[in-house]
């Protein structure tokens, strides 16, 4: 299955790699209902309140189907506040 990111609060090519437009795909192992996908987050070195990012699930092959295609991601903060 297909999935695609996209920024909320958190700017895509910014805050996280929105993978240079390319359609990454998922796959689910046989009769399993979860799946990870790993984000890589830009650090930018200056405090931010948490930020969050979409994820998007199509094209459900065979009898797979989606009953939620939408997840939301979170990016917490992890720089220090200056003194």
């Amino acid at each position: 299955m297909s999935y695609q990111l996209s920024g909320d609060s958190a700017l895509a090519g910014t805050d996280f790699d929105n993978l240079g437009g390319a359609t990454p795909v998922i796959t689910f192992a046989a009769g399993t209902t979860k799946a990870y996908v790993s984000v890589s987050v830009n650090s930018e070195y200056r405090v931010e309140g948490t930020e969050t990012f979409s994820v998007t699930l199509s094209s459900p092959i065979g009898e797979a189907g989606l009953s939620r295609s939408v997840g939301t991601g979170r990016i917490l903060n992890d720089d220090a506040n200056p003194l």
